[in-house]
């Protein structure tokens, strides 16, 4: 085996070691079922998932009232690097996503990298109003 087919295996090797990320961005009146659910089985999948709370506070009201504590505030990880971003729906939470300029910058970034942006049920309000995937592309809902 020659330099060149080590140096391929080992990066192919290291990428599928590598663990994915994940930003769920919630915000408060974020569909509870949307969040939680997605949250656990991308965990579940080996995912390093980070739940990040829109507002400058470690917890956020759900759509249903239940409290969840999250990982982390919107404003501390929105530089950050996700392979993956997801918006929950629900309301008024998509509502909040759709009119935070933050989460549109993000979004625009992940989508210009070519990462994966996922809106689920309402939170697609947020990715018109920022401009993602004007141009088509994949999608379901």
């Amino acid at each position: 085996m020659n330099f060149l087919s080590c140096s391929k295996l080992f990066f192919r090797s290291l990428s599928s070691i590598m663990t994915k990320t994940a930003l769920i961005i919630g915000s408060d009146g974020s569909e509870d079922i949307e969040l939680i659910v997605t949250s656990d089985v991308l965990r579940r999948a080996g995912i390093d998932v980070t739940i990040a709370g829109l507002q400058d506070e470690k917890h956020i009201t759900l759509a249903r009232k239940a409290i969840l504590q999250v990982d982390a505030l919107f404003k501390d990880v929105a530089e950050k690097e996700f392979d993956a971003v997801i918006l929950p729906g629900g309301q008024p939470g998509s509502d909040n996503l759709a009119k935070d300029e933050r989460v549109g910058k993000l979004l625009q970034r992940h989508e210009k990298e070519g990462k994966i942006v996922a809106a689920i049920c309402a939170a697609p309000i947020a990715l018109v109003s920022h401009g993602i995937a004007k141009e088509g592309g994949e999608g379901g809902l």
